[in-house]
């Protein structure tokens, strides 16, 4: 079984279904400079997406009170440049604290409207320097999804340099 099967499965049987893909394009933030406060686009690449994580899971854990479960991916397309997926378990009810942490993150603040016509957009960034879309499939979608993200070399046709895959889930009891 492949790695992100394992966490999609895992979080799924455990209550905490991969519900929200979280797309992060590098490219469309850099307008907005490396000085904007508390962003980390001043960072290289994989410090960017180490704190995003730590983020993430700091307000997962401490403020929300749920475990992290997720399955990320870097990738380049040819069209967005270098871009991050993170297909993760989110609280339905909590979404307003996911957008937070992507806007202080990318320094990028919410478009207004919250979300396009599109029905699994949940939010997207004024510069779509990031965008949230929910699973609108259930368990079927839990597992398209982290597939999906676990393709992303394939699915782009290049190979980056340095790690480009990851999972996070609670260790075993």
């Amino acid at each position: 079984m492949k790695a992100a099967e394992t966490v999609a499965i895992a979080a799924w049987q455990a209550g905490y279904p991969l519900s929200f893909m979280v797309t992060v394009t590098w490219h469309n933030l850099r307008h907005l400079g490396k000085g904007h406060k508390h962003n980390v686009l001043g960072l290289p690449e994989p410090k960017r997406r180490d704190t995003l994580f730590q983020r993430l899971r700091r307000v997962l854990r401490e403020v929300l009170g749920f475990p992290a479960y997720w399955v990320w991916a870097k990738a380049e397309g040819s069209q967005v440049g270098v871009h991050l997926h993170v297909y993760l378990f989110w609280p339905e009810d909590h979404t307003h604290h996911l957008i937070r942490v992507l806007e202080k993150v990318t320094g990028d603040p919410a478009h207004p409207q919250w979300a396009d016509d599109a029905e699994d957009v949940v939010s997207e960034a004024h510069s779509h320097g990031w965008q949230v879309k929910r699973n609108l499939y259930g368990y079927h979608g839990s597992l398209r999804g982290a597939d999906y993200v676990a393709r992303q070399e394939e699915h782009h046709g290049r190979a980056l340099p340095g790690k480009c895959f990851g999972t996070t889930m609670p260790k075993a009891a």
